[in-house]
């Protein structure tokens, strides 16, 4: 991949697309362009800079050269920080990408959970997962937490969790759910 092309996309929209290796691909799309307090998207709401179009073609191009696609963004769409019109045009591109977009990451709400993408028709069949990660910052209520994502065929799975019971001598909070060893298909 051209360096300069990751530079003129950088400053375009914030937004790259990088291979590490071949039959795999990392998109970062910059989606603050969907943030409810963007007051500047009242001139474009659908798609300020070009970015979801831009999204297409580098999904187009990964479909067309097999590849598969983990997209990194900032708010979850869906988000009630993220507007309706940007969202649903994410929608509507993931569903048709479904095959190639195999993950999607995410941070800005501060809770760990992940949100099942259904396909744009029938509202149905699942197309898609996305991983909204927590935060560190102590922030609704929450306590400072953090995930490590390992995505990795061949990696041993496991879990760990700081217990403060026995440091402060009360039980404050518990693990809400972990994650289990899934057998290979």
């Amino acid at each position: 991949m051209c360096f300069s092309y990751l530079i003129a996309t950088v400053f375009r929209c914030a937004a790259y697309s990088y291979s590490p290796y071949p039959g795999f691909r990392i998109i970062s799309v910059n989606n603050n362009y969907c943030n409810t307090l963007n007051f500047w998207l009242l001139l474009n709401a659908t798609d300020p800079c070009g970015g979801l179009q831009w999204l297409i073609q580098e999904l187009q191009a990964a479909e067309d050269k097999d590849e598969k696609v983990h997209l990194l963004l900032h708010i979850p769409p869906g988000s009630s920080s993220c507007l309706k019109a940007w969202s649903w045009n994410f929608y509507t591109i993931i569903s048709r990408y479904e095959n190639t977009v195999v993950n999607q990451f995410y941070g800005h709400e501060h809770r760990d959970y992940f949100h099942v993408f259904l396909d744009d028709t029938s509202f149905r069949r699942p197309t898609g997962v996305g991983f909204a990660a927590p935060s560190v910052t102590p922030y609704s209520s929450t306590s400072p937490t953090f995930r490590i994502y390992t995505i990795d065929g061949n990696y041993k799975h496991s879990s760990w969790f700081l217990q403060h019971d026995n440091l402060m001598k009360s039980s404050l909070r518990r693990p809400e759910y972990q994650n289990r060893e899934v057998p290979p298909a």
